[in-house]
């Protein structure tokens, strides 16, 4: 059936296997029906192959001289990989670059799936991989805003996104189609919060009618909102307050607790919201 829309996602911090929103997609496609969910493109990226071998060869020879397996497991896993996507990402294969061409791998493979088609794009980013996609369209947008090519990422003077044919392919990998973007668990102030508000500020909307509803559990000590950073977050962005508490037994008693923060892809909220904007749309 001819495809209408594309939804694309990205995971969070942490070790992640391919195949970790097939929650998302199966409850999604549940919600709308199988007529309307095969008019659907649904991607998700994995970002995670660039950073878990170095952590895995790390943790194995030190995982003997340290205790508390499973918080040293957590904060090498996870936070490491927040620190290793930010750092040193002028250099042509940084992580921060390799991470970038994840993204833009899975959007060429949707262009070439609905026949070269710059169909419009519904994004869910969740924990890291809102920075990750934060930063790919700031930086996609970057020649928009000065005339200038990013300074470093696959939209670099000699980076990926720039060998691109000019046109209706490059338009739509540098998500000028993006017409809503869900973050769940974002760290984005994590990054940025340290900085004056005024100098705090989001990408651009891509297209005139986009929106961007970033949902947050109040438990969750690694989602925030993001209407309180500054003035242009507070007029692109809506912060909607949710008590994510996912589908089964440990997301209801984890809902009420920092372990919320693993319960956002199936939780009823979300996909609600993001069935009713596909409902529309296809």
């Amino acid at each position: 059936m001819d495809k209408k829309v594309i939804v694309i996602t990205l995971h969070g911090m942490g070790k992640t296997e391919p195949g970790y929103s097939k929650g998302l997609e199966s409850a999604l496609a549940k919600k709308l029906g199988q007529a309307q969910w095969d008019r659907v493109c649904f991607k998700e990226v994995v970002y995670q192959s660039d950073l878990q071998p170095f952590q895995d060869a790390y943790w194995k020879k030190c995982k003997d001289k340290v205790r508390w397996d499973f918080l040293r497991e957590f904060v090498l896993f996870s936070l490491s990989d927040a620190t290793s996507l930010e750092a040193q990402k002028e250099r042509p294969q940084s992580a921060y670059t390799k991470a970038q061409q994840d993204l833009l791998k899975v959007l060429q493979q949707a262009y070439a799936e609905v026949g070269n088609r710059p169909l419009p794009i519904y994004c869910l980013a969740y924990s890291l991989g809102c920075q990750v996609f934060s930063n790919y369209i700031w930086d996609a947008q970057h020649k928009d805003r000065d005339g200038q090519t990013a300074p470093y990422g696959v939209w670099a003077s000699s980076g990926a996104g720039e060998t691109l044919p000019a046109g209706p392919e490059q338009d739509f990998a540098r998500l000028r189609t993006l017409c809503r973007l869900y973050t769940v668990g974002n760290n984005i102030p994590v990054f940025v919060a340290g900085q004056e508000a005024n100098n705090i500020k989001p990408f651009e909307k891509p297209t005139p009618d986009f929106t961007w509803t970033n949902f947050f559990d109040p438990d969750d000590i690694l989602g925030w909102p993001l209407a309180p950073l500054s003035p242009a977050y507070e007029a692109l962005v809506e912060d909607r307050k949710i008590n994510a508490d996912g589908n089964n037994l440990l997301g209801f008693l984890g809902g009420w607790t920092p372990y919320s923060h693993s319960n956002y892809l199936t939780d009823g909220e979300l996909i609600s919201a993001m069935a009713a904007d596909l409902d529309k749309a296809v």
